[in-house]
């Protein structure tokens, strides 16, 4: 991973982003956001976010793991670590560290139906952090890794950022969901690439085995 500059290239875009997030955070009032996307809808906007935010499902790694097969077969086996790792944190914060937090649905005490995206299933429960970012974060991260070039690189950071956003569009997250999904995503790609590329199993170690054997 250090030969590769597409890590310190997405890096450097991601804590841009995460910065004006946290900002956003502590500056905006938890639902404003998803109010002023509900007021400003757009039917292009509709359509794109409502298919956009379909990458950041779980299937998504899934597919992913098919396609960076025909790359290289290791990089299918980190790809599913990283997408089991995923889903284990995701839903130990969800379910066990932070409980049953509402989504926007249940936040506002009345919603009104033109707030909403036609054809789309609004969930109302645990919130934090939003999945879909988790899994588009991490899967773009992964993907800058692998490919390396600057171009492939800023069109994931926008990809993600897009699908965190959709997120709150759709009236599916608040703000605060999704900055916190995408560091949890970009953190644990980020982790377990490092492992999976820097990591030597013990019995691969020859220095180890020469000295388990009594040679020096």
């Amino acid at each position: 991973m250090r030969a590769n500059p597409a890590w310190r290239l997405f890096w450097h875009l991601y804590l841009g982003t995460l910065v004006v997030g946290m900002i956003a955070v502590l500056l905006v009032d938890k639902g404003d956001l998803v109010l002023w996307f509900a007021t400003h809808r757009h039917p292009i906007a509709d359509v794109g976010f409502r298919y956009l935010t379909w990458l950041g499902d779980g299937l998504t790694v899934v597919v992913g793991c098919l396609l960076v097969a025909l790359i290289r077969f290791r990089y299918t086996l980190i790809l599913l670590g990283i997408g089991l790792a995923q889903l284990v944190v995701t839903a130990l914060l969800k379910r066990v560290v932070f409980g049953n937090l509402p989504r926007p649905i249940r936040y506002f005490d009345s919603v009104d139906p033109d707030w909403l995206v036609a054809g789309v299933q609004v969930h109302g429960n645990y919130a934090f952090p939003s999945g879909h970012t988790v899994t588009a974060f991490g899967l773009c991260f992964f993907y800058a890794l692998v490919c390396g070039k600057r171009w492939v690189t800023v069109t994931c950071w926008l990809l993600g950022i897009a699908i965190g956003l959709s997120r709150v569009y759709l009236f599916q997250h608040f703000l605060v969901d999704v900055v916190v999904g995408s560091f949890v995503g970009t953190f644990l790609t980020a982790s377990l690439f490092y492992l999976a590329v820097h990591w030597t199993p013990f019995w691969e170690d020859r220095q180890l085995s020469y000295s388990m054997l009594g040679f020096k």
